[in-house]
């Protein structure tokens, strides 16, 4: 074996997989048959006003595509992200306040997205003006940023009005942007999943007007956990973690004829306290920053395993008085950003091909995974939780074995068979 070392696996303690139950899976042979996505899994949020200062750390780390909001895009913002090759999805959307009626509300939104797409979209006037650019239009737009939240109308005003103006709202965008752009994917709901909360929205507006299920190409939420581990349960909330609340979403969608909707994961993120340079006092996030890193890996490996397309972390830096941030505000990275990048460069474009270890402990993980681009098979080995040692059968006579931050050692198998140090930090194992 190498002198070189890998990371030395934590004691995570009090964020244990206390259910002792296992994590609820679709099957896997029917994630595999799905093969790999139309884009890269691997995203970020960025605001466009942002995104000239965070540049060099987006494509650094080589995230494929960008969930952008605000006010929009200028030329500028827009022909940078265009330039970098990134894959945009806007967020757009005003609030109730601004309007006098529902249906001036509803108009006034489909218009500012039109505007949008008129300017950015497929054979918009941007390209047209800029023949030289290389033309990748804007092609999905998402309703709304957690409408359920205080965003669309403030929090205190009752669910049972937000149901009712977000379904107006979602029915009336998707129409008017399919009539004239039918090639553009709307996205729809972005709902705000901290605790759950997400899915009872999501069954007010169904059951409110149940066409909003057919008024999207794709379905969006936001399964935060913080500051629990992606791959356990809530001790608040037993029966809850990301991949029972995928099941339960995909099985209402399903109930309702649509058992293919394409999921995305629009935002979602883990914070660290302001005493290891999180930049908001407010924000008293519990996790150190190497397991801020492993849980952002672990995230875009759990999508990979339930069939989740693309999901757009929060956020390149810390904002919103929350500390999710890869990159610290001077643009200087956090491991979170080293590890992504770590991710990326092993799997550019990642194909789940099955599982060796499929959480059957509640525990254990050791996924398969293929990518064309770099060529070879490549095993993640992760815990939900504490260290345990791992073994996976291996019929070569050793193994590439790449920790979380990029240390690479060989390892010698024995009677058919590598024996790892898991934990938190994946492991890269190849040939």
């Amino acid at each position: 074996m190498s002198e070189t070392k890998l990371l030395s696996q934590p004691e995570v303690g009090g964020k244990k997989c206390h259910t002792n139950k296992p994590q609820v899976f679709p099957p896997i042979d029917e994630i595999v048959a799905r093969g790999r996505g139309e884009v890269p899994i691997y995203g970020i949020y960025c605001w466009g006003i942002d995104y000239d200062q965070f540049r060099d750390a987006i494509t650094g780390i080589g995230f494929r595509n960008i969930r952008t909001g605000g006010r929009g895009y200028t030329d500028d913002m827009f022909a940078k992200m265009n330039e970098d090759g990134l894959v945009l999805m806007m967020t757009s959307g005003s609030p109730r306040g601004s309007y006098e009626t529902d249906e001036e509300f509803v108009e006034g939104n489909i218009q500012r997205m039109l505007t949008t797409l008129r300017r950015y979209g497929p054979n918009g006037t941007y390209f047209k003006e800029n023949p030289d650019v290389p033309y990748t239009p804007l092609m999905a737009i998402e309703v709304y940023n957690e409408p359920n939240f205080g965003y669309m109308i403030p929090d205190k005003s009752p669910i049972e009005r937000k149901i009712e103006l977000y379904s107006k709202l979602q029915v009336g965008v998707y129409k008017a942007v399919k009539q004239e752009f039918p090639t553009v994917k709307v996205v729809g709901f972005g709902a705000g999943g901290a605790s759950a909360a997400d899915m009872g929205f999501v069954r007010g507006c169904i059951a409110y007007n149940p066409e909003v299920v057919e008024c999207m190409d794709v379905f969006s939420t936001h399964p935060y956990v913080d500051p629990r581990p992606p791959m356990t349960y809530f001790d608040w909330l037993p029966e809850h973690s990301i991949a029972s609340a995928n099941k339960i979403l995909r099985d209402l969608f399903a109930a309702h004829g649509r058992p293919d909707l394409p999921f995305w994961y629009t935002e979602l993120g883990w914070f660290i306290p302001p005493s290891l340079g999180g930049r908001f006092d407010t924000c008293h996030g519990g996790n150190s920053l190497m397991e801020q890193a492993a849980y952002n890996v672990q995230v875009y490996l759990l999508g990979l395993r339930l069939g989740v397309e693309r999901i757009t972390t929060m956020y390149i830096m810390d904002t919103d008085n929350c500390n999710p941030g890869f990159v610290n505000y001077d643009g200087s990275w956090r491991p979170a950003a080293h590890a992504t990048k770590q991710l990326i460069e092993l799997l550019p474009d990642p194909r789940l091909v099955g599982a060796v270890y499929d959480g059957e402990d509640c525990q254990t993980y050791a996924w398969r995974f293929e990518s064309e681009q770099a060529g070879e098979e490549v095993t993640v080995v992760f815990t939900a939780s504490d260290p345990k040692t791992v073994e996976l059968p291996w019929s070569a006579p050793t193994a590439r074995v790449t920790d979380m931050l990029g240390t690479t050692v060989t390892v010698e198998a024995k009677d058919g068979k590598l024996t790892l140090d898991a934990g938190i930090y994946p492991l890269y194992v190849r040939a």
